[in-house]
């Protein structure tokens, strides 16, 4: 159902996320099992229900994933809800959450925070696979992955 180049992006991007991501990883580990575990069990129940509610618990994960950037859950998750605004035909809040997106990146690149800005980049980018296509964004990351001029945290080198 959901855009299947989302993958194809997230192969092109390994590069750089190794780098940025898998220190981090290990520090949270115990909290990225809990939240795997959480968005599993939130995934199969999405998946055979039938009401054409939005979940509230998604935003919940989903904050908590950013809250240790956990890529990964988080872009399970904006799959989940764009899959759940189509379902119950509320297109506007796949476009709220792009723009979201993109005033993160934004803030974070204000602040000098480039761990930040690549994380919200990357969910902004996610989003825009889906409404605009790969092809509209495959140059954005080809140059997230070419660049070299990258301030990584201290806590994630």
């Amino acid at each position: 159902m959901m855009n299947y180049q989302i993958n194809r992006l997230v192969k092109q991007s390994l590069y750089w996320l190794i780098i940025i991501q898998l220190p981090s990883l290990s520090i949270a580990q115990p909290e990225i099992s809990d939240l795997n575990q959480q968005i599993e069990e939130l995934s199969t129940d999405l998946s055979y229900c039938t009401s054409h509610n939005m979940h509230p618990q998604i935003d919940v994960l989903l904050k908590a994933c950013e809250g240790i950037d956990y890529l990964d859950g988080a872009i399970t998750l904006i799959q989940e809800k764009i899959e759940e605004a189509v379902t119950v035909g509320n297109s506007t809040l796949i476009d709220e959450m792009e723009d979201n997106y993109s005033h993160l990146a934004v803030q974070a690149v204000s602040y000098g925070m480039s761990d930040k800005w690549f994380f919200y980049k990357f969910l902004h980018l996610v989003i825009r696979d889906y409404t605009d296509g790969y092809q509209s964004i495959r140059e954005e990351i080809q140059s997230l992955v070419e660049r070299n001029d990258i301030v990584i945290s201290n806590e994630n080198r």
